[in-house]
């Protein structure tokens, strides 16, 4: 009955569970240690250069192209964000914009592109990595995608101490279900499943968390690329 239990509750989350019941924790491990990283991982950080009268410029025109995308005005602030970036290559926020921009816009190779910027320069999250992780997978590029999954890891595993203070184990959850850590997630749920003090309202809301799973994720990008095409 346990097992029936941890496997429906895992399927509800949208997680991937292998069907194959013997493979042990150290074997998906091992098989993960195989993936390489991405190569923003091993290649030399770009410091960026700028005067501090180009850097006044970047700020004034990243500020006008925030506020055209606060009124929906996208082509405009992709045109300021590009108009940006085309004179200050590495300016941080501006791609990180054009990520957000550019996948909206379903012109993901473009977004790739920016976000490999964001990568290369700065203190990346492992959201950055999982960004890019997701567009390959929706580009059916899987091996590419495994590769910033796996840097994503990486960062949660780093930090994880850190976000134990700002969120709950449900958002612990999700965090490791976003970065494809499927072992770590299930040992979460586990512990969520095993907690006798769960009242109702916290099993409706755990039955519903799927809603904003990863493969909800994958779908609504497959979407943007529909619509766009």
């Amino acid at each position: 009955m346990k097992v029936i239990v941890r496997l429906w509750v895992l399927v509800t989350l949208g997680v991937l569970v292998s069907c194959n019941t013997t493979t042990s924790s150290e074997q998906k491990h091992a098989a993960t240690d195989t993936i390489p990283l991405p190569e923003e991982v091993t290649a030399k950080k770009i410091v960026p250069q700028r005067t501090a009268i180009q850097e006044k410029i970047s700020d004034s025109l990243y500020l006008v192209a925030t506020n055209a995308r606060m009124i929906g005005n996208t082509a405009k602030a992709i045109a300021i964000c590009e108009q940006i970036v085309a004179a200050d290559a590495y300016y941080t926020s501006a791609n990180k914009l054009l990520v957000n921009l550019y996948t909206n816009s379903g012109k993901f190779n473009e977004a790739l592109s920016a976000n490999k910027k964001v990568l290369l320069t700065g203190d990346p999250t492992f959201g950055d990595y999982v960004h890019s992780g997701l567009l390959l997978e929706v580009m059916n590029k899987p091996a590419k995608a495994a590769s910033y999954y796996k840097q994503a890891q990486r960062l949660l595993k780093e930090k994880e101490g850190a976000y134990w203070k700002r969120v709950d184990t449900l958002g612990m959850i999700s965090m490791f279900i976003e970065v494809r850590d499927t072992i770590r997630g299930n040992e979460l749920i586990e512990t969520m499943i095993a907690n006798k003090g769960m009242d109702e309202t916290q099993k409706k809301a755990f039955i519903n968390f799927g809603k904003k799973s990863h493969i909800d994720k994958i779908n609504r990008l497959k979407a943007l690329l529909k619509k766009n095409e």
